[in-house]
């Protein structure tokens, strides 16, 4: 009888691994500690980059609106990416493709309102790092301004945000949470 159980546990505090083997049990299973993160390479699941305790993940074949984004990521991983500090900004910028203009990619800051505070979904901060926009943005030109994409390019502007019409055609960038995979075979 041989059965074995890989819990991984994705937070953003802390990662947390255990693995338990039955007697008896063999597996194969490599596992790949970062220092804050894990990444694992098996047919358990998949995840092209970790780091901060979770995974992140964009599509560059389609481009959607802000709300039809939000839904991509939902449905495939946990959500659109909430950024919690410039580290975490600048980490997911240096795995994304470079553009060489529009469409950028959607990031889930937003707000419903003219005169409202810019709030990440999800929690609700109200987290934006000192330099996080980018030349005379946010400038709210076409009045209803309320959705965040962030430029990934060569330039000088590159991992600034720029606020857009949410109805306006971006990539989607995701994040995958928490992961509990319970795996028995007898």
């Amino acid at each position: 009888m041989c059965g074995f159980i890989l819990r991984a546990v994705f937070s953003k505090i802390s990662t947390e691994i255990l693995y338990h083997l039955h007697s008896g049990c063999r597996a194969n299973i490599q596992l790949f500690c970062m220092s804050v993160g894990l990444k694992q390479h098996s047919s358990f699941f998949f995840q092209p980059e970790t780091s901060f305790g979770w995974t992140y993940h964009f599509s560059d074949a389609e481009t959607m609106n802000w709300t039809e984004a939000r839904k991509w990521c939902q449905s495939r991983f946990s959500d659109m990416v909430a950024f919690q500090n410039q580290k975490e900004n600048d980490h997911v910028v240096s795995l994304l493709p470079n553009r060489t203009g529009s469409p950028y990619y959607w990031i889930g800051i937003t707000k419903n309102h003219l005169n409202e505070t810019w709030k990440w979904i999800g929690n609700n901060s109200t987290w934006v790092g000192n330099h996080s926009w980018a030349t005379k943005e946010p400038n709210n030109v076409h009045v209803n301004e309320f959705c965040v994409e962030i430029y990934v390019n060569n330039g000088p502007n590159r991992g600034k945000w720029n606020d857009e019409k949410c109805s306006n055609k971006k990539f989607p960038v995701c994040y995958k949470g928490q992961e509990i995979i319970t795996i028995n075979s007898f």
